[in-house]
This record gives C-alpha cells, structure tokens and sequence, in this order.
C-alpha cells in the first residue's frame, strides 16, 4: 500500500493555497482599478502655455503645486466599451466639454481607422448621417457614434455588443456621446462608461492675469497615454475652483469656475468659461486650455491664489501662485 510522508500533502496544500491567494489578490487589485494590472500610468506633462498677458504686472507668474491627492473610490459602470475588449479600458482623447468651437459634447476614444464599433446597448437604430449612428435604448437614453461608415440600417433593432459600424477613414477615432433625455452626459462619470479608471490629477500650467481679468491655465492628462501624434494632447479637467489668500492670512472660500463632470454646459457660458487664448488640439499640436476666474479692475496689493482642480475619477491636486495687483473685490 503506497504511503506518503505525512508532512507533504499539508505543504503541497500550503503551496496551493498561497498560489490561490495570491491569484485573488491580484484580481481584486486588477478590479479595485477597474483596468489591466499590466497598463502603465500615463505621465503627467507639462504645457507652456500663454494664457496671462506678459506686459501685465504680477501675470506670469508660475504655480506651486501644494498638494496632489488621488482617488481611492471603487468605480461602477453601467455598459462596456463600443470598441473591442468591450471590458478594457481604451484611451480617450477628447473629454466632454473640451474647448472646440463650442463645448465639445461627448468623448473621444483613439481607434485606428476600420475599427469595428459595437452598441453598448439594445435598441434601435437612427441612421442620422453617412458618419453618424444613433441607439435609442431603453426609457430616454440614447447613445451617438460619429466619425464612422454604418453596418446597420435604419430603424433595426441591435442587441447589445453587435457591430453597427466602422471607424471612418482619416478619423482616427469613435466619438462617442450619451444623452438622458434632452441632457448630453458624461460618459465617463461614474456609473456610466466602464471599466474606467484615471490615475493622473490634473495640471496648473499657470495662473495670472490678461486684459480681462483673473486667469488660469490647466488641463487633464488623458490616461493611459494616446498612442501616435495626438500624445501628450491636453483634455479639459472635471472641477475647477479656486479662492483668494491676503496677506492677512483670511482666505476667501472656494469658489467654482466651471463643473464639467457629470454633463454638458449650456452653448451660452462658453466665453463665460473659455478665455479667448484658448486652442483646441490639432494633430501633433497640443492646445491650451485658458480659463476665467474673475474679470474685475485692478488695485495694487499681493495675494496668494490657490487653484485645485480635479478629473472625474476624483483626483485632485491644488496649485498656488502669489499675484502682485490684485483686484479689491474677492
């Protein structure tokens, strides 16, 4: 009768044990992320950016990064990708919100050309142009592809995860956009797009003045990082606020510039929140975001203003700059 030693079956259930442990919490590491355990975060970069008026006394003054805190919060979803793994996190190049003529109203997923475009919903098809697909899901919700060649007709129901399209060519990318009744959503908010996961706080390039008044300069990093000649672009970040420091040391509460997280701003505030030294992106050209915080006239006193900007996942970091000239009334 064949026999073991006695202590090898309790080692070998160790060694599995351990091996399955460790297994678990790799996956729950993987899942508390929401992305692959192997992607890479993607750099913050700086820009340089002119967003002050240089013959302004106290404009050019460069920002001290203060504090930076990042996001603990697990993230849910309520639909997958429209790109294939429909369960991977793939970049995005443009943000709702972010500067073009108007507010830009959806995302940008960076896909090569040809790529195949799936419904992240059942529903039924609205062919609206040769470039753009329309899914009316279920209740009010309706989801918008553009930049692509239809595979569908329209009025056919789709199921969720068939094709509907492809990626049109010279686009290099599927924008992607989700309405809830007549209001343009975030996809990226949390409980809508997923997984998604954004490791990176956003940027202060600069704070200062211009013609008009209080200004600042600031942007997100997408993450993970866009492959190809739209790298290292800028997208707008979710939150900005900011407040004011005197010398006396009574800092002003915040204040909020602009909340771009959870939809789209009304056409009306675009010059109320964009400055006109913004530039939007093109390919290979990085663009810059300039923002509004005050447009008052000006005294002859230094303060201290803080910005703290934050993204949609919950990053946040806080900049600082000590501005001579500043206004009287905060």
């Amino acid at each position: 009768m064949r026999t073991e030693h006695p202590t090898y079956l309790p080692r070998r259930a160790l060694c599995f044990t351990a091996v399955l442990i460790a297994a678990i919490a790799a996956s729950a590491a993987a899942a508390a992320a929401n992305t692959s355990p192997t992607a890479p975060v993607a750099p913050p970069f700086a820009l340089n950016t002119t967003c002050t008026d240089a013959g302004v006394l106290g404009s050019a003054t460069a920002p001290r990064l203060v504090r930076t805190t990042h996001s603990r919060h697990l993230r849910s979803w309520t639909y997958g990708w429209p790109v294939k793994p429909f369960d991977r996190q793939h970049p995005v190049r443009g943000f709702l919100n972010d500067p073009r003529s108007t507010f830009h109203f959806g995302i940008d997923i960076a896909v090569p050309d040809g790529t195949a475009v799936y419904s992240v919903t059942p529903g039924t098809v609205a062919i609206i142009s040769s470039e753009v697909v329309e899914v009316l899901g279920r209740g009010s919700s309706l989801f918008a592809y553009w930049h692509v060649v239809p595979a569908v007709r329209h009025g056919q129901h789709v199921d969720r995860h068939q094709l509907i399209a492809h990626v049109g060519r010279g686009w290099g990318h599927v924008h992607f956009a989700e309405r809830q009744g007549t209001t343009l959503v975030n996809p990226l908010r949390n409980g809508g797009l997923g997984p998604y996961t954004d490791r990176t706080a956003p940027t202060v390039d600069e704070i200062g003045f211009d013609s008009q008044g209080l200004v600042v300069a600031a942007h997100d990093t997408p993450d993970p990082r866009v492959p190809g000649a739209w790298a290292d672009e800028p997208v707008t970040p979710g939150l900005l606020e900011w407040r004011v420091i005197p010398a006396s040391g009574n800092a002003t509460t915040w204040r909020t510039a602009f909340d771009f997280r959870s939809s789209q701003l009304p056409d009306s505030r675009y010059r109320e929140i964009y400055t006109r030294r913004t530039r939007g992106n093109h390919k290979g050209e990085p663009g810059q975001y300039c923002f509004y915080l005050q447009r008052p006239a000006r005294t002859g006193f230094s303060a201290t203003v803080e910005v703290k900007v934050s993204d949609s996942a919950g990053n946040t970091a806080t900049y600082a700059a000590v501005l001579a000239d500043f206004p009287t009334r905060l």
